[in-house]
């Protein structure tokens, strides 16, 4: 069966739609549930996309409540685990900044989408989903 790609990048968010929300922050990963169903619908949109992002706010970090190395952690295991569904998440980005401080990277602000497009050239927006 031939992989049939009609779309550039998926941009997903990681709270909410890969795992469940918990009151709180994330900083270790046996705190990390994933949503039910989502191996199989990323199983199915990786035969969609050419690529797979995603795309995080973690204030948690700003807030000093869980480290950079903490996120870190999170994600390898959260890759390893989908990996095991033959998942690939081509990039990860987060921004750590507290909600009232003045960057560019906090969603819905571009700066992730920025870095991604710098990172990965090839990205087409016109043919891309947020």
């Amino acid at each position: 069966m031939s992989r049939e790609i009609e779309y550039s990048t998926l941009f997903l968010d990681r709270d909410g739609v890969i795992n469940k929300k918990i009151s709180g922050y994330i900083s270790r990963y046996e705190n990390f549930d994933f949503i039910d169903g989502v191996f199989e619908s990323l199983q199915i949109l990786s035969k969609k996309f050419k690529k797979i992002i995603i795309i995080t706010n973690q204030q948690g970090i700003g807030k000093g409540l869980m480290t950079e190395n903490d996120l870190v952690n999170v994600h390898s295991h959260m890759l390893d685990d989908l990996h095991k569904y033959n998942i690939k998440i081509d990039k990860i980005y987060f921004c750590p900044h507290l909600e009232n401080f003045e960057c560019n990277c906090r969603k819905p602000k571009p700066g992730m989408l920025i870095q991604a497009a710098q990172e990965f050239p090839d990205i087409d927006f016109k043919r891309s989903f947020l």
